[in-house]
């Protein structure tokens, strides 16, 4: 049988190679198109699963999609290409084919230059990173705590007064709150100053004096006839600050304070985070004020709300842009500007000149509608691009406790945080000796160039085989082990203290019980005592009574009275004396042998009280 077609007097099955030719390569050039214009709209090809903000060439791709069409074929023209006929399939498919590439080209050439306007636009930016600009970005100093005070204070040495009086009112509050603080030399201000207000502004890298500050309970209302009030801050400091994943819109934030409340005592502020709403749920920054619920919450790593649970991280902070408050521009400060004049922020005009409250709003540096100092202006952008770069090059200026938070659109291979490298590769030669010293059949390592050879080699030949993302996320692993470790050990300390505290408690509670009981028995000793001293004096009275009653009734020589007499005669008064004082003779020295015991376990208590337990 002939595979020919009766009519054109071809193969059927060539026509049909073809057709399936021509669907692969329309198939394979649509993937391809596609495959590029998410590689344009991503910001990083290597991460994978971050939801991305929506950007304008968003907008721009959403108009040319309303334009010319969506890219992906109509099912009414793959209809049209199953017609199996010579020159119709052939004009078919070639007419799809070129009004498809030729609007995918009109589109990849309207985003290409769209592109190149947005790269043109922000490149003309150029600022300095100056080392101030790197050491205000990456350090984490705590706020001003500002004390409005009033009446306003005029002289340096009123400030003093009051700040020393202040701190002599609150330290043993300082101390009682928090264990770690030994003496009183640990509290006070790093710096304070009047400002141009009459109040006070007070500096400190103590979190848990800041921390305690905080709370308005713990500040006098007032000292030396002056009326003092703490302004608070908005937020307290990372360390103290934690982040509610994917809470959803349902919940307000009043709602969710009303259900924390109820579970945690020391909430100072919930607040959910700008630009995480994604319009069904968003995050939550939560700020304590303990640090024991802190670690409590970090460690369960979970909330339970309205019977759902949400999932909990700590909150890292991210690099700061120092901004000139003369010239507003990112850099530099005030004292390094050389600009002419004050700039205004709103319009970029003289602050000196006019009046700026109600002044147009224009960037003078994008000329956008917006402050200068705006995160929103793309120069700011570019400047913070720049900066986040810079630190991840140099991740060894950064100090050894901080840990920054890179954005989203900042991130290399999507490593979310950064931090000091040089704090998990620190090793001492004496840690080295003591593992060298562990294996017996090892030589002893005498100078320190060989000492660590077979070690250095082993782990230099490791290195190089295992990629570096592996052995960074094994060092973060490890240092979060020890930061763990340390943390326990913190918690372990502390409930010691208090079961020793208690234990202390509870034994001067029974050695005063014992002090009393001891009191009681003497009491008791003493009323028996006189008891059996009583007794005996009336069995002896009785005795003499009824000899004395016998021998008046036998004179009488009445036969009656000699019943009587024989009857009183009977009575074994010796008998009951002799039984009485064998009782009292049995029963006082086991109250005596109570009391000593009391006694030693009194002096006992005594020694362990004094010897610290």
């Amino acid at each position: 049988m002939s595979n020919k077609d009766p009519k054109t007097n071809k193969n059927i099955n060539t026509i049909n190679d073809g057709m399936k030719d021509r669907r692969d390569t329309e198939l394979t050039f649509l993937k391809k198109v596609s495959e590029e214009y998410a590689l344009r709209l991503t910001p990083n090809g290597s991460e994978q699963g971050e939801k991305r903000i929506r950007t304008a060439s968003d907008e721009e791709y959403d108009k040319i999609i309303n334009e010319y069409g969506t890219p992906k074929r109509s099912r009414s023209s793959q209809r049209k290409t199953r017609t199996i006929t010579n020159s119709y399939y052939t004009a078919t498919t070639t007419s799809n084919y070129n009004r498809i590439s030729s609007r995918m080209d009109k589109m990849d050439n309207q985003l290409n230059n769209n592109q190149q306007n947005a790269i043109v636009k922000t490149g003309d930016f150029k600022f300095k990173i100056t080392r101030n600009a790197i050491t205000y970005a990456v350090e984490q100093n705590l706020p001003a705590i500002r004390l409005e005070c009033e009446p306003k204070l005029n002289e340096h040495k009123d400030g003093a007064a009051l700040i020393k009086e202040l701190i002599k009112l609150i330290e043993d509050d300082v101390k009682k709150i928090n264990p770690k603080i030994k003496t009183n030399n640990d509290i006070g201000f790093d710096t304070w100053f009047i400002d141009n207000k009459g109040d006070l502004l007070c500096y400190t890298n103590n979190i848990y004096l800041f921390i305690f500050l905080c709370d308005v309970q713990h500040v006098p209302k007032t000292i030396f006839n002056t009326n003092v009030k703490v302004i608070l801050p908005k937020h307290l400091p990372p360390n103290r600050s934690i982040i509610i994943k994917g809470v959803q819109n349902s919940l307000g934030i009043e709602d969710i304070k009303n259900i924390l409340e109820q579970k945690f005592k020391t909430i100072y502020i919930i607040d959910e985070i700008t630009g995480t709403n994604n319009g069904k749920s968003r995050y939550v920054r939560m700020d304590l004020l303990s640090e024991s619920e802190y670690k409590q919450i970090l460690n369960s790593g979970i909330i339970c709300m309205e019977g759902q649970v949400f999932h909990v991280v700590e909150y890292l902070a991210a690099p700061r842009v120092l901004f000139c408050s003369k010239c507003n521009e990112p850099g530099h400060s005030k004292k390094n500007c050389s600009f002419d004049f004050e700039r205004c922020r709103r319009c970029g005009g003289d602050r000196n000149v006019g009046q700026h409250n109600e002044c147009e709003i224009r960037c003078h540096n994008c000329k956008e509608e917006h402050l200068s100092t705006d995160y929103k202006c793309v120069a700011v952008q570019c400047y913070r691009r720049d900066l986040i770069q810079h630190i991840q090059q140099h991740p060894e200026s950064l100090p050894n406790d901080i840990q920054l938070f890179i954005p989203t659109q900042y991130r290399r291979q999507g490593n979310k945080t950064i931090s000091n490298p040089n704090v998990y590769t620190r090793q001492t030669p004496d840690n080295q000796q003591v593992k060298n010293r562990n294996n017996s059949e090892e030589w002893p390592q005498i100078p320190p160039p060989t000492r660590s050879t077979f070690f250095s080699s082993s782990f230099s030949k490791y290195s190089t085989n295992c990629p570096s993302d592996i052995m960074n996320n094994l060092k973060l692993q490890l240092n979060q082990i020890e930061i763990n470790c340390a943390l326990a050990k913190e918690e372990y300390d502390r409930k010691n203290m208090e079961l020793k505290s208690q234990i202390s408690t509870s034994i001067n509670q029974i050695q005063s019980l014992i002090t009393c009981c001891s009191s009681v028995i003497q009491k008791q000793n003493e009323a028996i005592a006189v008891l059996k001293n009583t007794i005996n004096e009336c069995l002896e009275f009785n005795h003499v009574t009824n000899q004395a009653l016998c021998f008046i009734m036998d004179k009488s020589g009445d036969q009656q009275y000699a019943e009587i007499s024989k009857q009183l005669s009977s009575i074994p008064f010796a008998e009951r004396q002799s039984a009485i004082n064998k009782f009292f003779s049995t029963y006082t020295p086991i109250l005596d042998d109570f009391t000593m015991k009391l006694l030693e376990v009194t002096q006992h208590l005594h020694l362990n009280i004094n010897n610290g337990l």
